[in-house]
């Protein structure tokens, strides 16, 4: 059940406190590094905390992980506790959300589909995929969600 900050209609919507931030970069103070200057994710220090289970997975995968640190946050907002990134990255493969690609070690993903379907199924989120969304369309969407 969502909290009554995202149901009661007095209260101001959709964007309010308290969202927690979670960042799909374990050290938060390097996400312009690994994100825009090259820095190597495997050298994060606090990839541990990331809930991966090797230096090698975090780094490779953290690059991936933007969609899962929104769900993560999203589910302890509504919740008040949530999964780990890479318990929502291993859930999420088992529907096909991330793929590899053919004779490569490519990560193909996220694929929004079979995303959609995880979080429905496993977290009772609804979730929609829309092909082409044109900006009115998207604002309706995005007015009419409860949060």
């Amino acid at each position: 059940m969502p909290p009554p900050c995202c149901t009661d209609p007095s209260l101001p919507s959709p964007v309010h406190d308290p969202v927690p931030v979670v960042t799909q970069y374990a050290t938060a103070d390097l996400i312009g590094a690994i994100a825009y200057e090259g820095y190597d994710a495997g050298n994060d220090p606090r990839w541990q905390t990331s809930g991966a289970p090797s230096q090698r997975v975090y780094a490779r995968w953290c690059g991936h992980m933007c969609g899962f640190a929104c769900l993560r946050m999203a589910l302890l907002h509504r919740d008040g506790h949530a999964p780990g990134l890479f318990t929502l990255l291993q859930g999420a493969r088992h529907f096909g959300a991330y793929v590899r690609q053919a004779g490569s070690t490519e990560i193909r993903g996220m694929i929004y589909a079979p995303f959609a379907q995880y979080v429905q199924a496993t977290h009772d989120l609804p979730a929609t995929v829309h092909r082409t969304l044109e900006v009115e369309s998207w604002w309706a969407c995005w007015t009419a969600a409860a949060w």
